[in-house]
This record gives structure tokens, C-alpha cells and sequence, in this order.
């Protein structure tokens, strides 16, 4: 496959569609519009210079920082050519920047950063004594950060996001939530994410209008896709929670587009919400991985006859396998394997993958869960390192996930915090609700819901968590900020306070 699909595409519709809007980019100073000839124009002039290069061993590097025209114009060019393109999230710390530019140098590519995309292009030269690429990448692979909650982000190579244009519709996941040719979309999460740069694409290939509202503004959400004539939204849930807390929920709008949620588990409550004011069947929940190994779809009115579900395979087959590697039966809790008839490439830039791969080409993540009779998966809690309480292990994703369920809380996460008798002690980071409850009365409501060692011994309440664009926790900054809450405490202590 090469790349010469999506930028026929976008010519195409510059083309027929002429000065309808390509594209809207809205954020806290102003909104630009760009009409399709406008961004084939802009685009292709950049994309031409880029090609003058071809048959070096580059890398494109598309930066994001604000979203705004000039990086998006950017991003649309490095998607138009035929060569890698590393997506890249620019307000990362400057040594994880550095250290996914390393990654790219180190198998054999020569990064190109963003600006000078839309600068002039002099061609480039290999260096003297560079040695050729041993990572072999195909000229439409994406480069993408993995999540990075937890660590270092790794750099994923995806092959599917650029290939739309040449894969057969009914094997597109966008196009079976209410997509439609022609029609104006917003996407939520940062385009350096699978998340927000997969429906990007898939809007370029279809000839939408796409929104790009950056940074996510919850109070001003609905009036936006009302002015906007927004028949298709892509967010997460952290975006979906964020609109309730600010009291702009979808019952108060005017348009009820059809909406898309992935990247992370939906509290219950908040998506039965959405499902009262949009229409169950207007709203679609997807589970994933950016390594690509398969995909479930669920319909609201599918999760409403199976609360809890994350739907079936979206031409993925899928399988539970217990700790020995046999197959498992509804109902029975195991690792989720997962396998598409898509053939699987290096997965990392650079470093080893985490994905686990059988002999018949299933692979998982680690995930875990079960399936009921009719092939519908639940998930579990996700398996994050777990706690020792006094000998009694404890899953923070357990403990997590009855706390969402409060009523007064519209966020929460656990760790760990050392203790001298107990081993670790578990303590849970609250958002509460604009009616926030005690920790009293959250220790009463968990009591009730968690075995003895599960119940957090302490709650710290906080305005937000440390969550990035995508919503993704930060466990590294989240265990910082206890720390310090933790000193806190005991400097009053010793003040006598």
C-alpha cells in the first residue's frame, strides 16, 4: 500500500467540493476556517517539497503543541506523503521529546522536525557514515507515543490509520456510528493520539468537515456543535465527565449528533446520561489498543441490554485463556486475546513489545476479562500494580472502579502509600462533585461495597486529577501529589496544628 490513495483523495475533493470547509480549527483566541481548495493548496505545496527528498531515509515529525492551522497544515502534508510520519506530542518534558527523536535516529531514519515542513525544503542528504535503516518501515506507517501513564511512552507503529483510503469500508469501525460522506465532525482528542488522529484521517478520506476543538472547553461544548452543525463527535469519557461537571451536559443540546467514545472505561452513570439525551443507538463505545491487535464495538442500546459490556469483536476474534494458555468459556474470567486477519508488523520503534502473541496469531495486551454467551466481552478493572495491605494483595483498578460509581464523585484514583505495620496503606484521589461528600461518608459508602482491605484509610480531595489531553492518568504525578499532601499533614503535625 502506498500513500498516493489520500492525497488523490484530497485533491479529489478540492476538486468537487471546491469552497465548501475542509476544515475548522477553534481554540481560546480565534477560529480558522479552510475551505478544501485552501488546504489542498496549502498542504500540497508542502507535501511537493517533502517528496523532492524521496528516496532518503527520513522520517517526517509532525509537532503538536496548540493544534492550530499551521500544525495541522503540517500534519496534513506528512500524511499526504509517502514515507513515515512520527506524530508527536511537543509539550511533553524536552527528554522525552528528545528520547523518541533518539529512537527514530537509532534505527536508521533521519527525523525531520515539523517546522520546517512549512518552511522551504532543501532535500536532504544521508550523513557520512549513517548506516542504512534496520528497522524496515512502511512508507505509511505512523509513528504514535503509546499512553505513557505509567512510564516512559513508547513509540507505536501503526499501519492502519494511513491506509483508509485502499481498506474496504465495512472493515472501517468510524463508518458503521452514524458516519456519513460529506458530513461535519468534531474530534476531541489531540491528533498526536489514535484516539482523535484516526477519525482525522478518516474524515480527510471521506470529505467531512472536521472540527478541531483544542484545548477540550466544556462550557462552551454545545454551543459549539450547534454553530458548527456537528452531526459526529469523537471523545473519552474524561472529556464525557468533564461536560457533567461543568453542568453542559447533552441534555441541554440543541443538536444530537452521533457520538463515539473509547480510550479508557465509561463510569456507568455517565454513560446512561449521554444515552438518555442523545438516543442509546446515537451512541458507540470502542475498545482498542493503538498496537492495533483488534477492536470491540458496543451500540448504547446494546450496553443497556448488558451494563458493563465493551461490546464484540469488530472483525476481531476474541478468545479468554487462563494462566496455562487454555481456552477458556462464557463467563470465566481470563486474559483477553484478540486476533484480526490483519498481518502484524514491528509493533515498537525501538523497544520491546508488550504484546504476547500465540502460535495461531492471537495476541493480548494483558487485559482481563470474560465473555458471556453471545461473544460480548467485559473488561476488568485494568491490573495496575497491585497494593499489599497487610498481606492482602488489593487491585487499584478494583478499588477505582466502585468508587466512580458514587454519586458524589466525579473522578477518582488509588495508590499506594507506605506504611510501617500494614506494609502499604491504600489512599484515594477524589474529585468530588460541586455537592462534595465527606471522607466519612465515602468510607461508609465503600465499606459497604469492598472488602476490609480494599477500603481506602485515607482520601485526599483535589479540584482534578493530573490527566492529559487524552484523559490518561498520570500514576507518576498522581503518587507525587499524595507525597506531598502526606508532608503536608505532617509538617501541621509538628507545628502543632
Amino acid at each position: 500500500m502506498t500513500v498516493d490513495q489520500l492525497d488523490a483523495r484530497i485533491r479529489q475533493h478540492a476538486r468537487r467540493y471546491g469552497k465548501r470547509q475542509a476544515l475548522v480549527v477553534v481554540n481560546r483566541r480565534s477560529t480558522v476556517s479552510m475551505s478544501w481548495a485552501e488546504l489542498d493548496e496549502a498542504t500540497g505545496r508542502v507535501a511537493d517539497r517533502i517528496s523532492s527528498a524521496a528516496g532518503s531515509p527520513y522520517c517526517q515529525v509532525a509537532t503538536l503543541v496548540d493544534h492550530d492551522v499551521a500544525e495541522i497544515v503540517a500534519l496534513v502534508a506528512a500524511m499526504r506523503v509517502s514515507a513515515p510520519a512520527a506524530v508527536l506530542n511537543a509539550r511533553l518534558p524536552a527528554a522525552l521529546q528528545d528520547a523518541q527523536l533518539s529512537r527514530i535516529r537509532d534505527s536508521g531514519y533521519i527525523p525531520v522536525a515539523g517546522q520546517a515542513l512549512t518552511s522551504s525544503w532543501p532535500g536532504l542528504q544521508r550523513p557520512r557514515g549513517m548506516k542504512p535503516p534496520h528497522v524496515a518501515l512502511a512508507p505509511h506507517a505512523v509513528l504514535l507515543a503509546s499512553g505513557g501513564s505509567t512510564g516512559r511512552p513508547k513509540l507505536v507503529i501503526d499501519h492502519l490509520i494511513r491506509a483508509a483510503p485502499v481498506r474496504p469500508a465495512v472493515a472501517r469501525p468510524f463508518l458503521h456510528t452514524g458516519w456519513s460522506a460529506g458530513q461535519r465532525q468534531i474530534v476531541c482528542s489531540p491528533l498526536y493520539h489514535a484516539a482523535g488522529l484516526t477519525p482525522f484521517v478518516e474524515g480527510l478520506v471521506a470529505g467531512n468537515t472536521i472540527v478541531v476543538a483544542h484545548p477540550f472547553d466544556a462550557s462552551t461544548f454545545g454551543s459549539l456543535i450547534e454553530e458548527q452543525a456537528v452531526d459526529w463527535v469523537q471523545m473519552t469519557p474524561y472529556h464525557m465527565t468533564s461536560l457533567l461537571m461543568s453542568g453542559s451536559g447533552p441534555e441541554g443540546w440543541k443538536r444530537l449528533p452521533h457520538l463515539v467514545h473509547l480510550a479508557d472505561r465509561c463510569p456507568g452513570r455517565v454513560k446512561r446520561r449521554f444515552h438518555a439525551a442523545l438516543g442509546d443507538r446515537k451512541v458507540f463505545e470502542m475498545y482498542g489498543a493503538s498496537e492495533g491487535i483488534g477492536m470491540t464495538m458496543a451500540r448504547g442500546d446494546e450496553w443497556e441490554e448488558r451494563p458493563g459490556t465493551v461490546g464484540r469483536g469488530f472483525f476481531t476474534l476474541l478468545r479468554i485463556v487462563d494462566d496455562n494458555g487454555r481456552t477458556l468459556g462464557p463467563g470465566a474470567v481470563g486474559e483477553v486475546h484478540m486476533r484480526t486477519g490483519v498481518r502484524h508488523h514491528e509493533t515498537y520503534l525501538g523497544a520491546a513489545a508488550r504484546l504476547r502473541f500465540g502460535p495461531d496469531g492471537f495476541a493480548t495486551l494483558g487485559d482481563v476479562g470474560h465473555l458471556d454467551q453471545a461473544g460480548y466481552l467485559y473488561l476488568a478493572p485494568r491490573q495496575l500494580a497491585v497494593i499489599n495491605v497487610a498481606g492482602v494483595t488489593v487491585s487499584p483498578g478494583d478499588v477505582e472502579a466502585e468508587l466512580i460509581e458514587h454519586p458524589q464523585i466525579v473522578d477518582v484514583a488509588v495508590c499506594a502509600q507506605p506504611d510501617g505495620v500494614l506494609g502499604a496503606r491504600v489512599v484515594a484521589v477524589v474529585v468530588p462533585a460541586v455537592t462534595a461528600p465527606t471522607a466519612d461518608e465515602v468510607r461508609r459508602w465503600a465499606t459497604q461495597r469492598m472488602a476490609p482491605a480494599q477500603v481506602p484509610s485515607r482520601y485526599v480531595f483535589t479540584a482534578a486529577l493530573p490527566r492529559g489531553d487524552t484523559g490518561k492518568l498520570d500514576r507518576v504525578a498522581l503518587s507525587e501529589l499524595v507525597r506531598q499532601t502526606t508532608l503536608g499533614k505532617e509538617k501541621d503535625s509538628l507545628c502543632g496544628r
